[in-house]
Order: structure tokens, then sequence, then C-alpha cells
């Protein structure tokens, strides 16, 4: 049932996000979606999805969906990160406003994504965020979602959609991060080599190849030809 129907202060509180969501993003991100006339009351009828979880979650679904995981079995099988464990599991309470962000989204279609290894597939975006988030501070909630919404749009491969801006990233988590917390969960990911910013398309990218050593390679292929002399 929508949240309407269920709670009528989450609605509230959904509505009043999910206006406030539109006019900070209309002309940044998600024109389709946000420009549809009765966007505000989808969009606040679909929570507990954050708007970025919702407005990516179709055309991730395109992209790499199967039998197995597809949007249908993310919002209905009780399964890691889906949306009915994260209702089942939520541990905020009714009344209380908790978004599942991006991140589970991402979480979910992960085994799909690495299993993503024909040409231009996605399986590459796999490795790096695997290797970052291995590497992130376990409290830095910024730079896990900044990684993850990164990692989609990697995958979905639209950049008109959503750029991947600090802008769109201050804008699209208002409600969730402080711009600090914003400019410091950048600042870890560069620092961490899972991302750079293409000042082409102006715009944070992942780090293609974070994980391999040049040098290393290099003096690893010297041995192998120095070895089959």
């Amino acid at each position: 049932k929508p949240i309407s129907e269920t709670s009528q202060n989450l609605y509230k509180e959904s509505l009043k996000r999910s206006k406030a969501f539109i006019k900070r993003l209309k002309g940044v991100a998600f024109e389709e979606m946000l420009n549809a006339s009765d966007s505000t009351k989808v969009m606040a009828n679909c929570y507990p999805l954050h708007p970025v979880t919702l407005a990516m979650l179709p055309f991730l679904s395109q992209k790499v969906a199967q039998n197995e995981r597809t949007l249908y079995t993310f919002l209905t099988r009780d399964e890691d990160n889906s949306l009915k464990r994260f209702l089942e599991l939520d541990v905020h309470g009714e009344e209380s406003f908790s978004p599942l962000m991006p991140s589970h989204l991402y979480n979910y279609f992960s085994p799909l994504i690495a299993k993503d290894t024909g040409i231009g597939g996605a399986y590459k975006v796999s490795l790096i965020v695997e290797e970052a988030m291995n590497t992130i501070d376990k409290e830095n909630s910024a730079a896990r979602e900044i990684l993850s919404v990164i990692a989609l749009a990697a995958v979905i491969k639209n950049n008109s959609y959503c750029p991947m801006t600090e802008t769109f990233f201050n804008e699209a988590f208002e409600d969730d991060f402080s711009a600090k917390e914003i400019k410091a969960g950048l600042e870890e990911l560069k620092k961490k080599k899972a991302l750079f910013f293409n000042r082409v398309l102006k715009q944070y990218e992942l780090q293609q190849g974070s994980s391999v050593d040049i040098n290393e390679e290099i003096e690893n292929l010297r041995e192998i030809k120095l070895t089959s002399r």
C-alpha cells in the first residue's frame, strides 16, 4: 500500500521532502521524473525509497536485471538489501523517517553487475567499488552513498540524467548529509583513488584501474620475458 494509506505523518513528511527535492534538483538531474505532472505525489508515495534510489531503479534494472533479480524482485522479495527486507529490519520505528538509500540498490544488484563481463560490461565497476568499500571508514556514510551513486551512474551510462558533481550530491542528499560531510566524503574517495574529477565532462567518475600497480605489472611482464628465454 502507498504510504498515504498507512501513515499520514510519514506521508506528510515525505510530501514535504519530495517537494523540496524537486525544487532543488529541477534543471540539475532526473529531468523526466521531476517534470511529470504528478511527480510530487508519486515520489512521496514511493517512500521509503529515497528519490535518488527511485530515479535510478528502472534504468539500472534495464541494464543488468536477470530472472533472479529484477525491479520486481527488489520491491517484493525478502532478500538482502531488498525493499521488503528493509521494511522488516527497519530499526527506526514506523513513525521515524528512514529512506532506503542508493547503497541498498547498488548492493542488491551488485552480484549481477559483477557477472556482467561481456564487451562493455559493468564488472569493472564492481571491482572498484568492492575495493574502495573495504578501505572507507565504516562511519563515513556520505562517502559510501556517493560511491554507490557514482557506481550506479557508471552502470547506467547516462551522464545527462544525473551529472556526478558536488552540487548534485549536495542537492540530492541535503536531507541526509551536510555539505561538510559531502565534501569530506568526496575527499576520502579521491584520497583512496576510488574516483577522480573528469575536467572535460566536469563531473566525478570512478577511477578505472585504480587497483592496478603499473610498475608492478611492468616488472611482472619483464620477469616473464626473462624466464621464457
